[in-house]
């Protein structure tokens, strides 16, 4: 079972899978500069990923509400930790812009992303957990969000 905490731009995970013997602290090594809380990190992620850590979970880089925001793909559990970056609200899909604090453009393009993978429930930072019945439904789901924002990609 893997449990996933994003804060600061910190991610930090605890899993007893065989992969990991203790709470882990990853940080992308651009946001690390300057940054006290980070002394301790114990793995830096470099480029744009994905990242895989151990056999079932994987982090994708997903910018836009932070220029460093990634989303955490638990694959065997098939769940995908959003954190800030996309939730349900009571009237939808939302990417919160009054709290983007990198790019709502570059937002869009990520949860474009998330069209590829497979997962069947989104567990947010905030707002409602959503599921799907299956990848079709997922698909058309982010597919009319992006186009009722506008966003061709």
């Amino acid at each position: 079972m893997a449990a996933a905490v994003l804060t600061s731009s910190i991610l930090r995970i605890k899993a007893s899978s065989s992969a990991f013997s203790k709470s882990r602290r990853v940080r992308r090594p651009q946001n690390v500069d300057g940054d006290l809380f980070v002394a301790d990190v114990e793995i830096k992620l470099e480029g744009n990923g994905p990242w895989t850590l151990g056999s079932d979970i994987t982090l994708i880089h997903t910018p836009g509400h932070t220029k460093g925001s990634v989303c955490l793909l638990d694959k065997t559990r098939r769940i995908l930790f959003t954190g800030d970056h996309l939730l349900m609200d009571e009237f939808g899909w939302s990417i919160l812009d009054q709290y983007n604090w990198f790019s709502v453009t570059e937002q869009l393009k990520s949860v474009q992303k998330l069209v590829e993978l497979d997962f069947e429930w989104i567990l947010p930072g905030h707002g409602r957990r959503a599921s799907f019945q299956n990848a079709q439904e997922k698909d058309t789901s982010f597919k009319a969000f992006l186009a009722a924002r506008g966003f061709q990609g």
